[in-house]
Formats: C-alpha cells, sequence, structure tokens
C-alpha cells in the first residue's frame, strides 16, 4: 500500500493537480477543503506521513488547523509544509506554525518532491535497526 500524503486546500484545481503529481510518484492523496475536515480525517484514523497545507481556507485556516494538529499526540509530529500565495515571509510563517517547510505558491512540483524526499529520506533511516546496518556493511581491512 503506497504512503499517503493529506492534501489540504480549498482550491480544486490546486488540489487535483498535487493529487496527480502524488500519484505520479507513486503516493497515495488524502485530500480535505479545509482544515476542519482534516482534522476530521486525522480523528478517524489517518495518518499520513505528510502534509501539504494551504494558509488561508474558509472554516478553519492553516495555522488553527496546525495548533490543533499538534495538541494531538498521535498526529503533532507528521512533517508538515505550508503552501500560500499570500506573499507571506518565511520568517512569519515559522512564527505561525512553527516547525514546517514553507513553499511559496504558486509551488513547483519540483520543491514539493523535495520536500517529500528530505522527511522519507530520514523516515526510511530511522527504521535501519543495528542488525540491518551490520548485515548491510562491508567490513574494512
Amino acid at each position: 500500500m503506497p504512503e499517503t500524503v493529506l492534501i489540504i486546500d480549498d482550491d480544486t484545481g490546486f488540489r487535483d493537480a498535487l493529487v496527480e503529481l502524488l500519484v505520479d510518484e507513486g503516493l497515495a492523496a488524502a485530500t480535505a477543503v479545509n482544515g476542519s475536515q482534516a482534522l476530521e480525517m486525522l480523528t478517524s484514523g489517518l495518518r499520513p506521513v505528510a502534509i501539504l497545507l494551504d494558509m488561508m481556507m474558509p472554516v478553519m485556516d492553516g495555522p488553527e488547523f496546525r495548533r490543533a494538529q499538534l495538541a494531538m499526540p498521535e498526529a503533532r509530529s507528521i512533517p508538515v509544509a505550508v503552501l500560500s500565495a499570500s506573499g507571506t515571509s518565511r520568517q512569519q510563517v515559522m512564527a505561525l506554525f512553527g516547525d514546517v517547510e514553507y513553499i511559496p505558491k504558486p509551488a513547483s512540483g519540483t520543491a514539493i518532491l523535495a520536500f517529500l524526499a528530505r522527511f522519507r529520506a530520514t523516515r526510511s533511516a530511522r527504521k535501519l535497526t543495528p542488525a540491518m546496518v551490520a548485515r548491510t556493511s562491508t567490513p574494512t581491512r
């Protein structure tokens, strides 16, 4: 089963483009039109490997979602990339969202895939046990 990325964005066209990008990379996508809907998905057991989060949405915006996500022990460690066309600076995003990646819109597929590649590599490295490392390393002479 492919890893799932949660896309939270109220722009249907942008969401659809992200889904296509992820599927082309062998990932699955779950989508929500606002933070409230995304929280319901997380509460219902969805555990994505990453979240792509729009900053401004109706009902529940990005910062409000992020605060709620961080309050959920089972979801707080999920990596987040904030995608925004608001002209907000990286420092402002960090002040609002905490430790997240910031990708300004229009977001390139390359930037999104680079974000996903960074945390997937880190995640894979964490899964290695000492026994696995011992089996794969070659002795030096």
